[in-house]
């Protein structure tokens, strides 16, 4: 006899998050430890109370469960062992019973046969807890379906937690921006008129010194080279008669 579940995470992190106590722990829906999880030489060990609802009741175990790695590849064995109380819908309890149960745990890896997607793992729990002793015996005789169902609800429980626990964390939206909406995206767009460019700035005036050769042909041209040509001898006359003077002083 056996039970299966498949969750969308690769059989890597399953069997990664198997071998992690305090991850596994938050895995258990309605699980509360008495003592920390901790993770030893025989394997991962979890120790508390762990209530669970089936049908009409609510089963509280209370024990110790023990994973460790089997013979075979991506199995492990699992080992249980406390007391059992149940508690009717009407308040009446069955009292406390001691249960111990030993079953297998494999995982296969869907994704190595479809070749796509981001990775789905089988998980199959064989051999599921029967009666070990007179007390276990008799809840059974009472109702012979409760184990059997109990198994089948802790494994739907565990599957969905394990999958939340283990889902990859989306990445930050982007901030939307609001865009302009377009009238008619069909339409061809209008050029958009040219703007009027001002006028180049003019270089300024440099005041150049007046050229009286330059203004030939002009009134104050012509006065100013008649002024020259008779200033010009004269100037040459006066020098000379000042040299002759000079010489005449120096001889007498």
């Amino acid at each position: 006899m056996q039970y299966e579940v498949v969750v969308p995470i690769p059989v890597r992190s399953v069997w990664d998050t198997f071998h992690d106590a305090e991850r596994l722990a938050q895995c258990v829906p309605g699980l509360l430890l008495d003592e920390p999880a901790r993770v030893d030489a025989e394997g991962v060990e979890l120790i508390g109370r762990w209530r669970l609802r089936v049908g009409a009741d609510t089963v509280t175990y209370r024990g110790r469960l023990r994973l460790a790695d089997a013979v075979e590849p991506l199995a492990l064995v699992a080992s249980v062992a406390g007391t059992e109380a149940t508690e009717g819908a009407d308040g009446d309890g069955d009292g406390a019973g001691r249960f111990a149960a030993e079953f297998t745990v494999r995982l296969y890896d869907l994704a190595a046969d479809e070749q796509d997607g981001p990775g789905e793992t089988r998980i199959v729990f064989a051999d599921p807890p029967e009666p070990t002793d007179a007390d276990d015996a008799a809840a059974a005789v009472r109702d012979p379906a409760r184990p059997a169902a109990a198994f089948a609800r802790a494994a739907d429980l565990f599957a969905a937690a394990l999958a939340d626990e283990l889902a990859p964390v989306p990445a930050a939206d982007t901030p939307f921006e609001p865009v302009e909406p377009i009238a008619d995206p069909f339409a061809t767009p209008q050029a958009r008129p040219r703007q009027p460019q001002p006028p180049a700035p003019r270089p300024a005036a440099v005041d150049a010194e007046p050229d009286l050769w330059s203004e030939a042909g002009h009134g104050t041209g012509r006065a100013a080279r008649r002024a020259v040509r008779v200033l010009v001898p004269a100037l040459g006359a006066l020098l000379v008669w000042r040299l002759v003077h000079v010489r005449r002083r120096r001889a007498g």
